[in-house]
């Protein structure tokens, strides 16, 4: 009911019809998704450098509306058949595992990098407090990596099943 009125069709469609317009609102759910990061981001950034250091309403909603989002898709997605892996044999699980630490080392390899980066950026941005060392930000951001590293692991560990 609510993708009808959402989409606007007024008689029921076939299964072609209604694989088209799951396709193409799975693209725009996926869009918006980093739009709103986007917006997250800038409106953040202009926050910091416009508001002396202060973050406005508007940015903690979009930040609360993103994790909401992101947290609502690892819900609906958690055990869903069609994000699982199946596997067959052990060799088979060996390959699929070893698969997911090589996606999860990348995983957590992006983050560090782009964390570290956004992290001495904010850090330049600060007009009250004195900048922290790079070290102290460097090694705050590898302990973060490890634990979105494990936790990516966790989610994607979950998802396969024998």
């Amino acid at each position: 009911m609510i993708k009808r009125m959402f989409v606007g069709y007024l008689t029921p469609r076939d299964e072609r019809q209604m694989t088209d317009i799951n396709k193409r609102l799975a693209g725009l759910y996926i869009l918006s998704f980093y739009l709103t990061a986007v917006i997250m981001a800038v409106s953040l950034v202009m926050d910091i450098y416009f508001d002396n250091g202060l973050v406005s309403r508007g940015t903690i909603l979009i930040t609360v509306l993103m994790m909401l989002n992101s947290l609502i898709y690892i819900i609906r997605f958690w055990h869903a058949e069609s994000v699982t892996s199946e596997v067959i044999n052990d060799l088979n699980k060996k390959q699929v595992i070893h698969h997911l630490q090589l996606r999860t080392l990348g995983q957590a390899v992006y983050f560090f990098v782009f964390m570290t980066a956004w992290m001495i950026f904010l850090n330049s941005l600060s007009f009250t407090a004195p900048a922290d060392p790079i070290g102290k930000v460097i090694l705050m951001v590898l302990i973060e990596s490890i634990l979105f590293g494990l936790l990516m692991y966790v989610v994607g560990r979950v998802k396969i099943h024998e």
